[in-house]
């Protein structure tokens, strides 16, 4: 039985994800209505056909599953394909400047010379005339006169643009990810009063999330004002994920080295967190330390920005939980399916254009297949401080994510087992340890930085690790 409800859960995943898949592709919206008739005439024959043969039940199910499905994912993508309207802002793309009034809705995203707003767009100026109009628009603020939180309302002055391709990099396609379709270079751009405010932000949802920002900002400044550059940038990625502050320097040690990794936050991270709350929840049973772990995850993910890379590890974590709750072996292969369908029936584009949401996904499918096979191969090596484990992981996630590496990069590091066994090891020490001089940092920034010698003395090693490493000939194949 459960072998057969495990081959139905099969089929309807991979019919949601594969149709999800093939629908972004074909880009088409016409499909709806000529393909969901069929899907649903399907499904009600198949049911017919379980009820009425009882021997093939079990195929007829599985057809049935099969067309729900297809018939979820089509639904799903018609829902959220974008659809060019006379009110759309990226309609307005062309030679004219113009005034639009909105509210933003996300975090301001700081640069050295710029500020970036994502704005919920309301009105725009015609002949003078505010218009009703709708969509998101990117606005970058290069002034910096004044300064915008969540939820704010502002009128913004300059050209409309439509995003396209910068220097290989698909921008047009990354900004689709949240439904933005239009940029902007804000000539001025002024608060507005409006009591239309809450339109696109709740009071609730507002002051939650400018509490969050306010945290995340928090934490980055008290960790500049212990650890000097480029260490707090380094341990600002490994704790929230922002890369904003690395140098271009770093970044391209990491990427050479195959240590990119270690600053987006992922299911490392996440296992890293669940045992730190698990040991300080050790006068709870085991079965009774479901919920308060699974709000500690989430609120981890919320805090970091919910990035592909996090929101999978997450929801895997929460549903082995489970899978421990209810005392059976976690399925890991069908909680991966599961843990991807919720994630695409979410947000169906990030199966077409999320990167970050590929490389997670198969480098633990590469870790399930490679993982044992590497294990026997390389039993000869010590696993003295993880060494071997960190070396069987990092080369079967190389393994799974290959692929996607060399289509979307053009770039493979080769130095990349050698730099994760030598940084492995020292990543959860830098994580507690600078987690605990930020908090300190809070009543004496001396004290914090006593607290943060072993956090600060592997920072150093890592960038020192990166950077020799990377100097090496033949460190990453480019192409």
């Amino acid at each position: 039985m459960n072998i057969q409800r495990s081959h139905i859960s099969v089929g309807f995943l991979s019919a949601f994800l594969s149709t999800t898949f093939a629908l972004q592709w074909w880009q088409s919206h016409s499909y709806p209505l000529l393909i969901t008739a069929g899907l649903v005439l399907t499904a009600c024959c198949a049911m017919l056909g379980a009820s009425v043969h009882p021997a093939k039940r079990r195929q007829y199910v599985l057809l049935a599953m099969i067309s729900a499905g297809m018939l979820t994912s089509v639904i799903r993508v018609a829902q959220t394909t974008h659809i060019t309207t006379p009110l759309s802002i990226e309609s307005e793309v062309g030679s004219e400047k113009k005034a639009i009034r909105g509210t933003i809705v996300s975090a301001p995203d700081k640069r050295p010379l710029s500020v970036k707003y994502t704005i919920e767009v309301s009105s725009i100026q015609e002949s003078n005339e505010w218009h009703p109009a709708e969509g998101r628009i990117l606005v970058t603020d290069r002034s910096q006169r004044t300064s915008f939180r969540y939820g704010d309302t502002v009128a913004a002055y300059g050209m409309i643009e439509k995003p396209s391709v910068i220097h290989g990099f698909s921008y047009d396609q990354y900004l689709q990810l949240f439904s933005i379709y239009a940029l902007m270079n804000a000539e001025s751009l002024e608060a507005w009063q409006s009591d239309e405010q809450t339109r696109a932000t709740s009071l609730l949802t507002r002051t939650a999330m400018r509490a969050l920002i306010a945290s995340r900002e928090w934490c980055e400044e008290r960790i500049a004002m212990i650890f000097p550059e480029p260490s707090s940038s380094l341990l600002t990625g490994l704790l929230t994920g922002s890369r904003r502050g690395m140098p271009e320097r770093v970044t391209e040690d990491f990427q050479r080295t195959g240590l990119s990794h270690i600053t987006a936050i992922s299911g490392y991270n996440i296992t890293i967190i669940l045992t730190l709350f698990s040991s300080l929840l050790f006068w709870l049973p085991i079965k009774k330390r479901l919920l308060p772990l699974s709000v500690g995850i989430v609120c981890f993910t919320v805090f970091v920005g919910a990035s592909s890379s996090v929101v999978r590890a997450a929801i895997m974590g929460i549903l082995g939980l489970l899978a421990l709750q209810a005392e059976r072996q976690a399925e890991n292969r069908l909680i991966l399916l599961w843990t991807a369908f919720l994630m695409v029936l979410w947000h169906p584009n990030i199966l077409w254009y999320d990167v970050g949401f590929h490389l997670s996904f198969f480098a633990v499918i590469g870790i399930m297949t490679f993982s044992h096979w590497l294990s026997r191969h390389l039993a000869w090596m010590p696993d003295t401080l993880a060494v071997r484990t960190s070396l069987v992981a990092t080369l079967s996630a190389q393994l799974g994510t290959l692929p996607i590496m060399m289509l979307s990069f053009g770039q493979l590091s080769i130095i990349a087992p050698v730099a994760n066994i030598l940084v492995a090891p020292l990543i959860p020490i830098a994580m507690l340890s600078g987690a605990l001089s930020m908090l300190v940092g809070s009543a004496s920034v001396p004290l914090a930085s006593l607290v943060g010698i072993p956090a600060h003395l592997c920072l150093s090693f890592i960038l020192n690790a990166a950077r020799v490493l990377a100097a090496i000939p033949f460190a990453a194949l480019t192409w």
